[in-house]
């Protein structure tokens, strides 16, 4: 397939409702696995773990823990590039999809998040390949996606993973 955002996304929803499974656990894939299968349909190839991806393409931005939620969404809305970037956090990574109705989109194969209850927090188990905005685990000690992410990469063609 030729390298364009629209083949890249078309790729991760073909994907959507996938399955989970940590490391390729029960045959299925985790979120490196998800990003480096739809990458390799254009011929772009990433290493296999969260850490080594968030070195592949360009750097767009770099998050430091203190930066405000707002200013992380509006470096997103700056910065990255649906269906082309591709955004890291400690653990996981994420296709960036683009803003709607003024939230930034993603598309991640997740196993799950902590959300509040009234007995303090409690995971959510998706356990699969989900479409979400960033603020799943919002105030919890874990903090949301958005407030998490440290990496945002702008993937651009012809990219060979270090």
């Amino acid at each position: 397939l030729a390298y364009t955002p629209r083949n890249i996304m078309t790729q991760a929803f073909a994907l959507l409702n996938a399955p989970y499974g940590w490391g390729g656990m029960y045959g299925e894939q985790d979120c490196s696995r998800f990003i480096q299968e739809i990458f390799a349909t254009v011929g772009i190839h990433f290493p296999r773990n969260s850490t080594q991806q968030a070195k592949v393409g360009r750097m767009a931005a770099l998050f430091d823990e203190n930066m405000p939620a707002p200013k992380r969404s509006q470096t997103l809305l700056q910065e990255a590039r649906g269906g082309i970037s591709v955004l890291q956090m400690n653990g996981h990574v994420l296709l960036y999809l683009g803003f709607f109705e003024g939230s930034p989109y993603v598309i991640h194969d997740m196993w799950g998040y902590l959300e509040p209850s009234s007995k303090g927090e409690r995971l959510r188990v998706t356990n699969r390949v989900v479409v979400t905005d960033l603020t799943p685990g919002i105030g919890t000690s874990s903090g949301s996606l958005l407030e998490r992410l440290n990496v945002v990469r702008v993937v651009e063609g012809n990219i060979v993973h270090p």
